[in-house]
């Protein structure tokens, strides 16, 4: 039973891996950023993903891994629904891009 919770929780975070990279710039655009600006947001969630593998790396080794990946993916699902209701304001969405990045590569990673 827990080797499925695991693999289900893994291709769950697949799934919300694929989609945020592949459409965040439509969503980004349709919320009324420019399009410069919705491939650059895109970018921060790249370098935050990039960040959260080293931090989850790090943290595993000294902390419960199956406490670092709950505590990643509760924050993701918070950071994926700022992103969604933020709308286009730039100084709020950069961040939330920033951080969902952060947790749902992080937890694909762990």
């Amino acid at each position: 039973m827990a080797t499925s919770l695991i693999w289900l929780s893994i291709v769950m975070n697949l799934v919300v891996l694929y989609f945020f990279t592949n459409w965040l710039p439509a969503v980004l655009i349709g919320s009324g950023l420019h399009t410069g600006d919705a491939v650059r947001t895109t970018a921060y969630f790249q370098v935050g993903g990039t960040i959260g593998a080293l931090v989850v790396g790090y943290l595993s080794d000294r902390i419960t891994p199956t406490l670092v990946l709950g505590v990643a993916f509760a924050c993701a699902a918070l950071f994926i629904s700022i992103v969604g209701s933020v709308g286009a304001n730039l100084g709020l969405v950069l961040p939330a891009v920033f951080c969902a990045g952060f947790c749902i590569v992080d937890g694909q990673a762990g």
